[in-house]
């Protein structure tokens, strides 16, 4: 309390904080709000003083009054994004949206991928030649994110930067439901180029628009699915996509089943086929992805047969899954290799865990580093969504799970550059001639 006195005594503003400021102006918004929350200051006026990042947290935590004066500035600042003649010259930037209550300050990734090849010695030149082209590359895209992003705050064009969280969109929208539809209209009829700066708050929009109008989430959903955002979401962890995660998290109906079927055919390898895969499981939409397979199976085309069992091999254990495994075990041509590969990431998953289970109640240290080899070798993003072991964990377990926790990052990472090459276990063809 104290603490909180004395800030708000101090005439402390986030709104005066610049881009090199963000983590001070993270704090100083968390304590204005807290503040307000206590009653020890007025809403309009801690308004004025927290970071626009917060706007989707108060709109959670105030009242109805709080809640249509942020709906309002969200719609004010979306138009500004549109409005503005953005150059948009930054591509690969990713903002962490996965943090929960706002526990840490919202991160940004602004990245330049290297040149691939297959030649071990020129990849260790170009790795080691800190001074070289590809260096400079990456210098270039850090400043010009710093230029971009100064240039949306200066500009109060905040929203796509700062993360919306789903429910607080969800609330937002659901306090004026004429202003959500004023929002659907703008987003579902801007042109492309536009609507790749605020594809992250319109996968929001379409999310809270799913609660009572299928249609108009169905018709936003669909028009996204071709667009590549300005700003990617990404959850952490598996780096699951915002995009998939809305479209798996929002309301269970045929209409919006249709889209979600759509974007696992439209997977051309197995790295977003494991992403969308994983994104459903995290939303328990595990009836949803049965459905698909059985849909796929029923074709008795090759190619979706394919698809099928890889959607199943990316599941997690169970009854229907292993029936269908089972049934292509010892099938030939295109159809066992594919069924090869679902078999190898489905039975990798069930060892990881199995070891890890092992690894946390153990008591002897040599034990816990054996089963941690074990793992850290075979583990997948559906780490992220195994059931909480009720039994306490094992004193080597508090003391050397951090220095496993980044062998498990390297992992994902490690598999996320196989997966990208492949398709249903072989080599990923041209998107021409992907179904869907």
């Amino acid at each position: 309390m104290q603490l909180m006195d004395m800030v708000l005594q101090s005439g402390w503003s986030g709104a005066q904080i610049g881009t090199v400021g963000q983590d001070e102006a993270w704090y100083g918004s968390n304590i204005i709000l807290d503040a307000t929350a206590r009653n020890m200051i007025r809403y309009d006026q801690a308004m004025e003083r927290i970071s626009p990042q917060f706007y989707g947290w108060a709109a959670k935590k105030l009242n109805g009054y709080a809640k249509r004066d942020i709906a309002n500035r969200v719609g004010a600042s979306i138009l500004r994004v549109v409005d503005r003649p953005l150059d948009d010259p930054i591509s690969d930037i990713e903002i962490d949206m996965s943090l929960r209550d706002h526990k840490e300050p919202t991160t940004y990734n602004a990245s330049v991928e290297p040149p691939h090849s297959d030649d071990a010695r020129e990849t260790a030149t170009r790795l080691s030649d800190r001074d070289g082209a590809f260096a400079q590359q990456r210098n270039d895209v850090l400043k010009a994110f710093e230029a971009f992003k100064a240039g949306l705050t200066q500009e109060k064009a905040w929203i796509i930067l700062n993360g919306i969280h789903i429910d607080e969109m969800d609330a937002i929208a659901a306090t004026d439901c004429k202003v959500a539809t004023i929002w659907y209209e703008l987003l579902v009829n801007l042109p492309a180029a536009k609507l790749a700066r605020v594809c992250n708050v319109a996968y929001l929009l379409a999310h809270a628009l799913s609660a009572n109008s299928t249609r108009k989430a169905a018709r936003l959903f669909t028009r996204l699915a071709d667009i590549r955002p300005l700003i990617a979401g990404i959850l952490a962890g598996a780096q699951k996509t915002h995009g998939a995660m809305t479209v798996w998290s929002a309301k269970d109906c045929p209409q919006l089943n249709a889209i979600r079927f759509k974007r696992l055919d439209k997977c051309g390898n197995d790295h977003n086929l494991a992403l969308e895969v994983l994104a459903a499981l995290m939303n328990s939409r595990h009836a949803v992805l049965q459905s698909y397979i059985k849909r796929q199976l029923r074709t008795r085309e090759p190619a979706r047969i394919c698809r099928a069992l890889m959607v199943a091999g990316f599941s997690t254990p169970n009854a229907y899954v292993d029936e269908v495994l089972a049934s292509y075990r010892g099938t030939a041509g295109f159809i066992g290799k594919a069924h090869a590969a679902a078999i190898y990431t489905y039975e990798r998953n069930i060892w990881a865990e199995h070891w890890f289970r092992q690894m946390y109640v153990t008591e002897k240290n040599e034990d816990f580093w054996r089963y941690s080899i074990l793992f850290a070798k075979i583990v997948d993003g559906r780490f992220d969504i195994w059931e909480n072991d009720d039994r306490e964990c094992g004193q080597p377990f508090r003391m050397f799970w951090p220095s496993i926790e980044s062998q498990v990052k390297h992992r994902l990472r490690r598999w996320q550059g196989h997966r990208k090459r492949v398709l249903f276990g072989d080599d990923a063809p041209a998107s021409i001639f992907i179904a869907g």
